[in-house]
């Protein structure tokens, strides 16, 4: 077995200790042969030279795009597939640079749940902002570089699938978040295959839409690659940390019980303050539970226990 990792490597100059994290523990958790294949386009030089010094990544030099956000990695995502099984890789696995496995038997799991019907297995958050995503995500999609050869999925989907009756079709079946990965879903679910999904498996957690465990085997932060923080905005300190979360709770809990009683027009009017207004600080605190101790972090969210 040749296990190729593919990673969109594209994080600000705040995010290094979280791009450590990542190299680590899949390090720390992978007794496979594997290979890291990297897209580095836009990186910043430093973070670069750290990849080129690491043995198990190899840099490929992607395909520019003037695409950004979700379409920008998808695109890359793209080409880092074809670049490890050209490469000879018998088994790809996507990750992002804030998703990393938590158990050194990962990649043997995932094998044990690949079959000649079900090709894929992958994160699927279920609820995600109100909306029901069940399509893999591609924090974390496994599959055989033979599954790959023969439909050849892409990550997003064109637009000439997207006004298709197949799609129409999937969609209704398969309610989702239009991003990256929906397109493996897509394809699995015309060729009449079956994928098996990795669920939100953490005891614990402060925030359901990210920093979260999935099939107790992959961590995903979530959402690092657009956080206002990782721009330059300050994360809350140690001191202020648990008013931070204290009073994120209270929003949470007044948000809920108002929400109802608002007409439909100034729910949406409202929604994207409050959003930020809540959920930003709360991802502040995760990120900073997660970069202090990621190993009493993770068992706290795996045990439920401190």
């Amino acid at each position: 077995m040749k296990l190729g990792i593919i990673v969109v490597y594209l994080v600000s100059e705040w995010s290094e200790k979280l791009l450590d994290l990542h190299l680590s523990q899949i390090e720390k958790n992978t007794r496979v042969p594997y290979i890291i294949y990297g897209s580095v386009n836009r990186l910043l030089p430093q973070f670069r030279q750290k990849l080129e010094e690491d043995p198990k990544v190899r840099i490929c030099n992607c395909l520019p795009t003037d695409l950004r956000s979700g379409y920008e990695h998808s695109f890359y995502l793209d080409q880092l597939v074809r670049f490890a099984v050209e490469d000879g890789a018998t088994h790809v696995v996507s990750l992002h640079v804030d998703s990393f496995p938590i158990r050194a038997d990962w990649v043997e799991e995932l094998v044990g749940k690949l079959s000649n019907d079900c090709v894929l297995a992958g994160i699927m958050r279920g609820t995600h902002y109100g909306q029901n995503d069940r399509k893999p995500l591609s924090a974390c999609i496994f599959f055989e570089s033979e599954f790959y050869l023969k439909y050849q999925p892409t990550f997003l989907l064109s637009e000439f699938d997207i006004v298709s009756p197949e799609y129409q079709h999937y969609s209704r079946e398969w309610e989702h978040v239009f991003e990256s990965g929906v397109g493996y879903g897509f394809k699995i679910f015309a060729a009449g295959l079956s994928w098996y999904p990795l669920l939100k498996s953490n005891k614990v957690g402060d925030y359901p839409a990210f920093g979260n465990i999935y099939g107790d085997l992959i961590f995903h932060l979530g959402e690092a690659a657009w956080r206002p923080y990782a721009y330059g905005a300050s994360v809350p300190n140690q001191g202020n940390r648990r008013s931070s979360l204290e009073f994120v709770s209270f929003l949470r809990n007044a948000k809920e019980k108002i929400k109802p009683m608002l007409p439909l027009g100034f729910r949406n009017l409202f929604a994207t303050p409050v959003q930020k207004m809540i959920i930003t600080p709360m991802y502040e605190y995760v990120r900073q539970q997660l970069l202090d101790d990621p190993e009493a972090y993770i068992s706290y969210l795996r045990t439920g226990r401190k």
